[in-house]
């Protein structure tokens, strides 16, 4: 049993020997070396690092615009209200206006056809006694 277990141990160790050298000829021939892919590794993390400070500067930049923009349409938006406001306090005070004269015309007419009904009635009142004085005679 001891040699058994002796020539398994024995080819373990022989197989993770193998293993290790493949690796260590993968690593130094096939990829790169270590000390490459450090700096590749180091490059790629800078690289990255100044990309997300890139994204952040670009982000606050249209955050900013974007604010500024918004109070440009907040401030574009109250000048029109006020001057729509002033719009309808100058059309208010036109139709006033208008119809402070449109009533004083009605009661100038209105004052003119009474005077005239007065006329016209007074007129027929005389017509009627001429006819009576001149029925009378």
């Amino acid at each position: 049993i001891l040699d058994s277990t002796v020539k398994e141990l024995t080819d373990l160790t022989s197989a993770h020997a193998a293993h290790a050298a493949e690796t260590k000829r993968a690593l130094t021939e096939d990829v790169c070396t270590v000390s490459d892919f450090n700096t590749h590794k180091q490059a790629t993390m800078e690289a990255f690092e100044s990309h997300k400070l890139d994204l952040e500067a670009h982000r606050t930049e249209s955050k900013n615009v974007w604010d500024t923009q918004k109070q440009q349409v907040e401030t574009y938006k109250e000048d029109c209200l006020k001057s729509v406001d002033g719009h309808k306090a100058e059309s208010l005070q036109l139709l006033d206006s208008h119809k402070a004269e449109t009533e004083k015309g009605f009661a100038a007419a209105n004052e003119a056809i009474q005077a005239h009904k007065l006329h016209v009635t007074y007129s027929i009142e005389q017509h009627r006694q001429a006819i009576e004085n001149h029925k009378n005679q």
